[in-house]
């Protein structure tokens, strides 16, 4: 996925920041005026001008899309307007945290509360505590940083996490629906799932989790405020290819349900559909499987489509999809040769990218070794295709005096028995050695009376600068 570059701040936040009273609730209340557009020159917004085939619609235009009732903002905001009453004076200390920096804060008024009044149907106990929980979590320092700036500024897609995640998982966006919403694609079956914890730890898989959220809904929410009509997003699921084999594990189910219940909280009304299409035989039954895992809200928007008549020859793709822009793999369109490189598998890593492998068999020890010439550090990774093992490392001065048992009367603990485990993904990072020697990394599974285990392996020594 490319989020475009951008010098300047988007436009309604802009005209907020300029339109800020005095009061300290400057953040929560927003004129029902600031949905009205001046002209109809419109600008392409910061989330879509690298992605090919976004088509903005003119607000002139708004009330020949579909559903142009339903979605009316001014409309639903006058039919919910007392429970948005209650809930702003409900919530007045939490939506106070607002930092105010319209680079990186959502605007915190009607329209941000009204997403909560239709997530959860008009439930304020529910509406109210998915507020806090998401203001808490949107204030908190370090998420501000890591998670929001980067989308914010569009930087996040160069960090070399995401670069990561792109050599396992094959997604992006492509095109618009026809009132400009975004369209995502999740194409497991040109990439490899199962194997992104090799490259990434549970918490880096969240991280881009909670990254894509926030961009699908920024994107979302700026089309809401310049049209006046709610405009969500479509994910599209494609399953061409995709073998039992290749379906997620249950580290990655376990993440994508964390992910699902973070964005009832975080990323209300964002999603329409999660359209599943080229569905093999067996996926039904694989949806019935996870559902347990998954908010039933989320599962409920779930739709396996048909393979005859393909998307793109549907009314439903007729009525809600620019099909100029659906690839024609889907009945679209679009030619496949000219889709983004993120969409065509063209990122995904063959192979096991560098690793070694190594097998532990049950009550065994197996040990890894480097030598390193000078004071500097092992950039190391390991990861688990399966269970648990026990990881130790020790430095040797004199590798002569390693014995049999791989221990030296000189030798240095780096790294106290550590626990890895494949649920956790990738364990890596770097060690220090104080001088020329060998490095001596100790695998066990002694613990296990009757399973083996296999491990990918890399470890590379580093001068250091003195």
């Amino acid at each position: 996925m490319h989020a475009n570059s951008s010098k300047g701040l988007l436009e309604y936040s802009n005209a907020r920041k300029r339109e800020q009273p005095a009061s300290g609730m400057a953040a929560i209340t927003e004129n029902l005026s600031n949905l009205n557009v001046v002209n109809e020159d419109v600008k392409m917004h910061r989330y879509g001008v690298n992605v090919t085939g976004v088509k903005q619609v003119l607000k002139s235009k708004v009330s020949t899309l579909p559903q142009a009732e339903e979605r009316d903002v001014k409309n639903l905001l006058e039919k919910y307007k007392d429970s948005i009453e209650k809930l702003k004076t409900k919530c007045k200390d939490i939506l106070s945290l607002n930092g105010n920096d319209p680079g990186i804060d959502l605007i915190y008024d009607d329209i941000f509360i009204l997403r909560y009044v239709l997530s959860k149907k008009n439930n304020l106990k529910k509406a109210e505590e998915a507020i806090r929980v998401c203001c808490k979590w949107r204030a908190d320092p370090e998420i501000r940083e890591q998670v929001l700036k980067p989308v914010a500024d569009n930087t996040w897609t160069e960090a070399p996490v995401y670069q990561s995640f792109c050599k396992h998982m094959c997604f992006g966006v492509l095109g618009s629906q026809v009132d400009g919403g975004c369209l995502f694609y999740l194409r497991d079956g040109l990439g490899f799932p199962n194997t992104v914890f090799e490259s990434l730890k549970r918490d880096e898989f969240l991280k881009i989790g909670f990254q894509s959220r926030e961009y699908i809904y920024r994107w979302c929410d700026y089309e809401t405020r310049r049209l006046g009509r709610l405009v969500k997003a479509i994910f599209i699921l494609d399953m061409d290819k995709v073998k039992l084999s290749k379906l997620s594990d249950s580290r990655v189910q376990k993440c994508y349900a964390e992910l699902g219940e973070f964005s009832e909280n975080n990323n209300p009304q964002m999603v329409d559909k999660y359209l599943v299409v080229n569905a093999p035989s067996f996926i039904p039954w694989f949806i019935s499987f996870v559902r347990p895992l998954f908010p039933r809200s989320m599962m409920d928007k779930f739709d396996v489509f048909p393979n005859n008549p393909a998307l793109g020859k549907s009314q439903f793709s007729k009525k809600w999809i620019n099909l100029d822009y659906l690839p024609d793999y889907l009945g679209g369109k679009f030619p496949s040769t000219d889709l983004p490189k993120e969409l065509t598998g063209e990122l995904i890593q063959r192979g096991d990218g560098g690793l070694s492998k190594i097998y532990l068999g049950r009550r065994t020890r197996k040990y890894c070794e480097v030598m390193t010439p000078s004071k500097g550090k092992i950039n190391y990774k390991f990861a688990l295709v399966g269970s648990d093992a026990y990881l130790t490392a020790t430095f040797h001065k004199d590798p002569t005096q390693v014995d049999e048992d791989h221990e030296s009367p000189d030798q240095v603990e780096i790294q106290k028995q550590l626990k890895i485990s494949a649920e956790n993904g990738v364990y890596s990072g770097a060690w220090e050695v104080p001088r020329s020697g060998v490095l001596i990394v100790e695998l066990s599974n002694a613990h296990s009376r009757f399973t083996g285990r296999t491990l990918k392996w890399a470890m590379d020594f580093e001068t250091v600068d003195t």
